[in-house]
């Protein structure tokens, strides 16, 4: 994101986030338009026992919205805010003006311009007992 910071402000509608470490202010290096971006297109599930999308809260502007998982396991957070994540997802695409293929498969035809839509999740892959 701040390497190229204008092509994927342009391109990506929505990052979604689920128990990641990532530290937001660090991230963006106290760019204020990217903190107004992430704020905007930017959702991030917690291990939190909160029913599923309550708010969490958040540690400022510079960081995303936090809503919970409903799980409380490590392991069941990505398949426990599944539907929540596609349905945040979907809300977030019908705030652009872009149309996308349904089709995420590359093709031979001249109509292979047409852009794709990627969704991509990550995980932080990093438990509590793992951390140092």
């Amino acid at each position: 994101l701040m390497q190229r910071t204008l092509e994927v402000m342009n391109k990506v509608y929505a990052v979604v986030l689920i128990d990641s470490k990532h530290h937001m202010k660090h991230q963006t290096q106290g760019n204020s338009e990217v903190q107004t971006w992430i704020w905007k297109h930017c959702q991030e599930w917690v291990l939190n026992s909160k029913p599923i999308d309550k708010s969490v809260g958040y540690l400022g502007k510079t960081d995303c919205p936090i809503v919970s998982t409903r799980s409380e396991k490590y392991n069941m957070a990505p398949s426990s805010s599944l539907q929540s994540i596609f349905k945040y997802l979907k809300n977030a695409l019908k705030g652009t003006k872009d149309n996308f293929s349904r089709s995420p498969i590359a093709t031979r035809s001249k109509n292979s311009m047409k852009k794709k839509l990627r969704i991509y999740v990550f995980h932080s892959f990093l438990s509590e007992k793992n951390c140092i």
